[in-house]
C-alpha cells in the first residue's frame, strides 16, 4: 500500500511538472475562439533574415542593413614578351613568360551604420601576398565631408586612382609612377571623390615616400648582416620587413576637379555612352623635410578624362621639384626647391559596337640632366562584360628607360614588348 502512494505520488508530481514546462496549447483548446485571436494577435513575428546577392560584387547584408559585407574577386592571367636594347654591338635580350599579374581579394562594406565604411584589398598575385588598402571612411556629411583614415591609393594621378581592372589597355602609362603614383598611410578629408560629383576634393597628409624609398605598398627590409667580402653575399642575421617609416617624413596631397555631364572619371572607355562628358582634376603631393634630411620634393599635375559617343581622350601633365642639396657648412630647407623633371601622357580610344575598341598612347618623362624616356604603344580591347570579363592587347616600344632612375647610357634604347592578358573581375 505504501509503495502504491509513493508511486501515485510521484505520478501526480510528474504530471505537475508537465503542465507547467508544456506549451498551453490544450488550454487555448479550451477557450473560446476570441481568446485564441488575442493570443494570435501577441504572438511576436519572426525576424527578416540578412539578404544575399550580387551587386558589383557578392554581399551579405543584415536585415536592418546596418551591416553589409561585399567580396569582390579580380584575375588578370598575362603573356608578356620583351625584347631589351642591351647596347650597341650586343644581342638582344628576349624575355617572356606567364604570370597572374592581378589576383585579388576586396572586402568592403558597411558597419553599424550607413555612414561608416570600410575596405580591405590584398593582391596574391606574383608569387607573394601584398596589402594594398586597409581603411574606415565616415560620412561626417555623405557626400560632402568624409573623414578616411587607413591605407589606400594617394589621390594623385587619375590613370592610378581608377582601379587597374578599369585601364583601356593592359597597364597604365610609366608617367605616372615616376612622379608620385602609390598607396600609402595617413588621413584624409573628402567628398567622396572616386564618385565623381560635379566638384571633387581631397585633401590629406600621409606616411610620404620621396624618391619612392619608402612607397607604402612596398615594404622593405632592414636588419643586420654578415659581408662575404670574396663574393659580396650577405648572409642576413636578423631583421624585418615593414612599411612604416623609423622617421617621420610626411606627405601632404591635395587635389580638386571637375565633372561634367554626369562622366564617371574614374573608369577608361566609353561603356556608358552618350554626349560630351568631362573630368578635369589638379592635384599636388609636396614631400616635406621635416625631419631635416635635406631630401623634400613637389610633385603636381593636370589629368582629364573625356567620354562621347564612345571616343574616350585622357591625358595627364606633370612637374616635378626637389630641395637643393645644401653646400658645405650650410643647410637648405623646403622651400629650396629647384626643377627635377616634367612628363606627360595622352591616350585615346574609339569603342566600336560597345565592344572593340582600338587604343593608341604616347608618354614622355625628362628628368634633369638625363634623356626623355619615352613610350609609343597601340592596343585593343574586347569587352566581353564590359571591364568585368575582357580581353587586351598592347604592343609598343619603350625608349631610354633607363633615365628613369638616372643611369641613362647616353643612347635611345629601344625596348620592344607585346603584353595580352584576360581580365575577369566578379
Amino acid at each position: 500500500m505504501e509503495a502504491r502512494r509513493t508511486l501515485f505520488a510521484v505520478t501526480v508530481a510528474l504530471f505537475g511538472i508537465a503542465a507547467l514546462v508544456v506549451p498551453p496549447a490544450y488550454a487555448d483548446e479550451a477557450k473560446p475562439e476570441g481568446g485564441a485571436a488575442e493570443n494570435a494577435a501577441v504572438e511576436k513575428a519572426p525576424e527578416p533574415l540578412p539578404t544575399a546577392g550580387y551587386d558589383k560584387g557578392l554581399f551579405l547584408r543584415s536585415s536592418d542593413g546596418k551591416f553589409e559585407l561585399k567580396l569582390k574577386l579580380r584575375v588578370h592571367a598575362l603573356y608578356a614578351f620583351a625584347s631589351k636594347d642591351e647596347g650597341e654591338g650586343e644581342d638582344r635580350a628576349e624575355e617572356m613568360n606567364f604570370s597572374a599579374s592581378v589576383a585579388r581579394l576586396t572586402m568592403g562594406g558597411k558597419a553599424f551604420c550607413p555612414a561608416l565604411e570600410y575596405m580591405f584589398e590584398a593582391d596574391f598575385g606574383k608569387g607573394f601576398v601584398k596589402l594594398l588598402a586597409a581603411y574606415a571612411d565616415y560620412a561626417i556629411v555623405p557626400k560632402t565631408l568624409h573623414l578616411r583614415a587607413g591605407m589606400w591609393k594617394r589621390p594623385f594621378a587619375r590613370q592610378f586612382i581608377l582601379s587597374s581592372g578599369k585601364n583601356e589597355m593592359v597597364e597604365r602609362s610609366f608617367v605616372n609612377g615616376y612622379f608620385g603614383e602609390g598607396y600609402d598611410i595617413g588621413l584624409a578629408l573628402h567628398n567622396n571623390y572616386t564618385k565623381s560629383p560635379p566638384f571633387e576634393w581631397a585633401v590629406g597628409v600621409f606616411n610620404g615616400d620621396y624618391k619612392n624609398k619608402y612607397p607604402g605598398d612596398k615594404s622593405w627590409f632592414s636588419g643586420s648582416g654578415t659581408l662575404d667580402p670574396d663574393t659580396g653575399a650577405v648572409t642576413i642575421g636578423s631583421g624585418s620587413f615593414s612599411n612604416v617609416p623609423k622617421k617621420f617624413h610626411p606627405a601632404l596631397v591635395a587635389r580638386a576637379g571637375i565633372n561634367l555631364g554626369g562622366i564617371d572619371g574614374y573608369s577608361e572607355a566609353d561603356l556608358e555612352g552618350g554626349g560630351f562628358r568631362l573630368a578635369l582634376a589638379a592635384n599636388v603631393l609636396a614631400d616635406l623635410d621635416y625631419d631635416d634630411d635635406n631630401l623634400s620634393g613637389v610633385r603636381a599635375g593636370i589629368d582629364f578624362l573625356m567620354k562621347m559617343e564612345g571616343l574616350s581622350l585622357s591625358g595627364a601633365v606633370f612637374a616635378a621639384t626637389g630641395q637643393k642639396a645644401p653646400e658645405t657648412g650650410s643647410d637648405t630647407g623646403f622651400l629650396d626647391q629647384e626643377y627635377r623633371a616634367v612628363g606627360f601622357y595622352l591616350q585615346t580610344g574609339y569603342l566600336i559596337s560597345g565592344k572593340i575598341q582600338p587604343v593608341v598612347r604616347y608618354s614622355l618623362a625628362s628628368p634633369k640632366g638625363q634623356k626623355s624616356a619615352q613610350e609609343v604603344s597601340a592596343g585593343l580591347s574586347l569587352y566581353l562584360e564590359k571591364h568585368n570579363f575582357k580581353w587586351q592587347l598592347l604592343g609598343g616600344a619603350l625608349i631610354n628607360q633607363a633615365a628613369l632612375t638616372g643611369r641613362s647610357t647616353g643612347d635611345d634604347r629601344v625596348d620592344y614588348r607585346v603584353l595580352t592578358h584576360i581580365v575577369f573581375s566578379l
